[in-house]
């Protein structure tokens, strides 16, 4: 029989959709595919499976709804519609029933039992036992008087100071020399707290010599003077870090100039050459004189300012090229005058350099840029250049022109040391993210992977991000921290949960190891027995249990059940620290409860905000309500 076929247009990103004639004239529908490749295939072939499985699942609860097939799967009906009965029906449930709970071991837990202390007070008084804030407070008494529990009546001594110090400040002359930042950060919080914080207070903790870091949570009463007397003392004393959060009224040009002041000695040339251009194009305005640089040197490795609006793009370009060399962390939050100027001061400085040009290279391990009004252009700037090389830590959050395409471009260009990867709230992204996050894991450096707030993710596309032994693709990552809260409802799903948790706790040998052995085997054929006992060794040792995932955030789905529950305790009981299932409506008592009682001492918090289903059977009744240290959040 003649078949004719259309050819499909292929392209850089993958297939078109279109019709293929079959036999005479008969068209047959292509669906549309995003992309080729391995990660499209395996994708493909797991919804082919789900869809599968879905159609058999109405199969039968057709065939139990007409009455041939009993709920056992074995009693025939008696043919009016009704299911079939069987005098050892009843045994034949129980069975089914001790079958699943071996299945599924969370069916098998229960609450611990009330004590007889407690069980005496409830026969006195059941009218107070029944009365919600009566359980409530009796739960809080309980917790509260736990030996091991984080909180305590009596605060420690520490905070007995810093609540002194706070309400005593404006008699503080100043810290000295011998209080850390760890210290000047709780006294601030402490004031921020209390409504205590003003520019008085900024001068007395921070406008001192000799403080490695100006870590300030909300800089909203500290002026741009405060601030740039404060870098002068500080920055040639050995200044680290300079962290602003809300830092829109204090962070300015007046700010940057204090900054480039103290450049590293190699850089003053560029800037003074920067200067004369400037002076050429605008006469009226300098960046700075010649003669006002001072003669210390900055060191500041870090750099967090959030809502910096007097920030100007030209004024961000200026303080990187200033202090490029030691700076290699940068953070920007909500600055809505960055443009293609800074963008063009990273891929300038942190490109690694050519023929050894430069005698001082820099690195960025760090950078993340939030909210911020960047094009695409800007951004394909900065990684074309290879300036994100060195790269730990990339954060591109709520940026409008992050899209699947850009991505993947940006993620290319990074290097071999990215460890983690922030993407909340990039809307465009689909599941071809997913598949770039996972080819630049190739040595299998990713360890915290944030994907809060994607629509267009899909269960079969995260189902594939995890799954083993796709020819062409690394091993999916072994993350200790994922949040993928806030997708789409049904892109959670237990099997993804399952898939994450087990890749998670797989210790994975370096694949070029592994390869090696297997040419030098294939070469040397008289070697074959050592050889395959060293493979054989390497293969179990890839499976030998690690950590496990440290921090797990599935809000906002509705298909995880306690299904997922149990793969967290099969797979992380010693490494689960924070969970967060936040409006999972299919979570029951019984599946928490079993997670509790399966991990160890050092799950610490647990969010269940908007599981209206948690009731006091799992609250009062799970196994660290004595011991204490769990952190229940949300239980009202």
């Amino acid at each position: 029989k003649h078949m004719k076929k259309q050819l499909l247009m292929r392209d850089k990103d993958g297939v078109e959709g279109g019709k293929v004639e079959v036999g005479d004239g008969e068209e047959v529908g292509v669906e549309v595919e995003d992309w080729c490749g391995p990660f499209s295939v395996a994708q493909r072939m797991i919804e082919a499976r789900e869809d599968a499985r879905a159609k058999r699942e109405q199969e039968l609860k057709n065939r139990r709804a007409d009455g041939n097939i009993g709920t056992d799967g074995i009693g025939e009906g008696d043919g009016d519609g009704e299911l079939g009965s069987h005098p050892l029906d009843e045994e034949i449930e129980h069975i089914r029933k001790e079958n699943q709970k071996k299945v599924y071991p969370s069916l098998n837990w229960t609450a611990r039992r009330i004590d007889e202390e407690d069980q005496g007070n409830k026969n006195k008084s059941s009218f107070k036992e029944m009365n919600l804030y009566a359980k409530r407070k009796r739960r809080y008494l309980k917790t509260s008087t736990s030996s091991s529990n984080h909180y305590s009546k009596i605060p420690s001594l520490f905070q007995t100071c810093v609540n002194f110090l706070a309400e005593n400040f404006e008699c503080v002359e100043g810290l000295g020399p011998f209080v850390d930042n760890s210290i000047r950060k709780s006294i601030c919080a402490t004031l921020i707290a209390k409504g205590k914080m003003n520019g008085a207070a900024f001068d007395t903790i921070f406008a001192e010599e000799g403080i490695e870091a100006i870590d300030l949570i909300d800089s909203a009463h500290v002026t741009q003077e405060q601030l740039v007397d404060a870098l002068h003392k500080t920055i040639p004393n050995g200044l680290r870090a300079l962290l602003l959060t809300h830092c829109g009224r204090c962070f300015g040009k007046l700010a940057v100039d204090a900054i480039c002041k103290y450049a590293p000695l190699h850089n003053r040339h560029e800037l003074q050459q920067q200067h004369k251009n400037h002076m050429i194009h605008n006469s009226s305005q300098s960046l700075f004189m010649e003669h006002d640089v001072e003669p210390g040197v900055s060191s500041i490795f870090a750099l967090s300012l959030g809502g910096a609006y007097m920030l100007h793009d030209n004024d961000a370009a200026r303080l990187v090229n200033a202090i490029h060399t030691t700076l290699s962390s940068i953070e920007l939050i909500s600055c809505p005058l960055i443009g293609s100027a800074f963008c063009d001061s990273l891929r300038t400085n942190y490109a690694p350099p050519i023929n050894n040009t430069h005698i001082h290279s820099a690195h960025l391990l760090e950078l993340s840029l939030i909210d911020l009004r960047l094009d695409t252009t800007d951004l394909l700037s900065i990684a074309t250049s290879n300036a994100l090389v060195n790269l730990k830590s990339l954060s591109l959050q709520q940026l409008e022109a992050v899209d699947d395409q850009l991505l993947s471009t940006i993620l290319s260009h990074t290097g071999e040391h990215l460890q983690s990867i922030n993407l909340t709230r990039c809307i465009l992204l689909s599941d071809m993210a997913l598949n770039a996050i996972r080819k630049c894991n190739i040595h299998g450096s990713l360890r915290a992977l944030t994907l809060s707030g994607l629509k267009d993710l899909t269960s079969s596309g995260l189902e594939t991000f995890f799954t083993f032994g796709l020819e062409g693709l690394p091993n999916p990552p072994a993350l200790k921290r994922l949040d993928i809260s806030n997708s789409s409802n049904e892109a959670i799903t237990d099997k993804v949960v399952h898939l994450a948790s087990a890749a998670s706790a797989l210790k994975r040998l370096a694949m070029h190891q592994y390869d090696t052995i297997t040419t030098q085997d294939q070469q040397s054929p008289h070697s074959h027995s050592k050889t395959s006992d060293i493979q054989e060794y390497y293969r179990t040792e890839s499976m030998s249990a690690m950590e496990g995932l440290v921090h797990l955030d599935i809000s906002g789905s509705t298909c995880v059940t306690d299904r997922s529950m149990e793969s967290l305790a099969k797979h992380c009981p010693k490494s689960i620290i924070k969970l967060n299932v936040n409006f999972c409506p299919n979570i029951t008592n019984q599946g928490l409860g079993y997670l509790v009682s399966m991990t160890g001492m050092q799950f610490a918090s647990l969010g269940i905000w908007g599981c209206a289903q948690i009731s006091d059977e799992f609250l009062d009744g799970h196994d660290r309500i004595e011991s204490g240290g769990l952190d229940i959040v949300g239980a009202w």
